[in-house]
């Protein structure tokens, strides 16, 4: 742990010259990518805030272009590259979460949100359509294998999308809907899979809601609607099924698409009929409890 500060601490000083993109920082970027490597978390997230000073200063460089702008760009993309490939297995559910203390579970949480942050930095610099096929293919790996299914992995790679949600909607239209065809294929039989698979619907709702969506996909949206309809009737789920639909419908409404008021109408239709089987209301949490699993 020791090293791996004094590498932290060294990258953060030297990050404006390591951020020329000269040869001599070449060093302690292979240091600290060999820091992030490191099987314990809390040794890896020593990393973290030197990634986000670099991507910040890369972030801060093309947005105020100079003649070596490009190839600065060019010479660390790989390595941010490499960055979110070392990090995005780090947000998943340990096999202990259900025995582990609040704390322990609060812990876990913060750290899983400072990944989230670091990827998101990340993607200031990187393009969008790399980054979404990058954080896609673990899940993309479990889709038509055969295999039992690891609903970790999965909910890992989702929560990693939904996490740079404000880059990704730029990917190309194709892709994301490529990935968005797949969540209604997953099973929704574990209740934390199907809370992120939600809230990564919630987080893309502008998008699902959009022209480019229904051209791309046309019965895209639709599917999308039945996915989260299905989480209201779970008490685990309820919560984050009913965010996602609030905000798809609103995303609908600003994008005043003219074709999908009977869709809107068919789900308020759902939702009246759906009375006997909607879970009562949950009590509501104290202030501090964590509200997000």
């Amino acid at each position: 742990m020791k090293m791996a500060t004094l590498f932290a601490d060294v990258g953060e000083a030297y990050v404006g010259l390591i951020a020329r993109g000269d040869a001599s920082g070449d060093e302690p970027v292979g240091a600290l990518l060999d820091v992030t490597a490191h099987v314990d978390d809390e040794v890896c997230a020593v990393s973290f805030r030197f990634w986000q000073s670099l991507s910040q200063r890369l972030h801060d460089a093309r947005a105020m272009p100079s003649p070596d702008t490009q190839r600065i760009l060019d010479l660390f993309r790989p390595v941010l590259e490499k960055l979110v490939v070392l990090i995005q297995h780090r947000v998943r559910y340990p096999a202990t979460y259900d025995a582990m203390s609040d704390r322990e579970k609060d812990a876990w949480k913060r750290n899983r949100y400072t990944v989230a942050d670091t990827l998101s930095d990340a993607a200031r610099v990187l393009s969008p359509d790399r980054l979404l096929s990058l954080l896609a293919q673990p899940l993309s790996r479990l889709v038509g294998t055969g295999e039992p299914f690891d609903w970790v992995t999965a909910e890992a790679s989702l929560f990693c999308i939904r996490s740079i949600y404000v880059y990704g909607r730029d990917a190309p239209p194709h892709q994301i809907a490529e990935l968005f065809t797949v969540l209604p294929q997953l099973p929704r039989h574990v209740d934390k899979l199907h809370v992120t698979i939600c809230l990564t619907c919630q987080a893309y709702a502008d998008w699902l809601a959009s022209p480019w969506a229904h051209t791309t996909a046309p019965t895209l949206l639709e599917s999308i609607f039945g996915l989260i309809l299905s989480g209201l009737a779970s008490p685990g789920v309820a919560k984050a099924a009913s965010n996602a639909l609030f905000h798809l419908c609103d995303a609908l409404a600003k994008a005043n698409r003219n074709a999908r008021r009977g869709m809107v109408s068919a789900v308020a239709c759902d939702l009246s009929g759906a009375g006997d089987v909607l879970p009562p209301p949950p009590i509501p949490a104290p202030p501090s409890s964590p509200t997000d699993g």
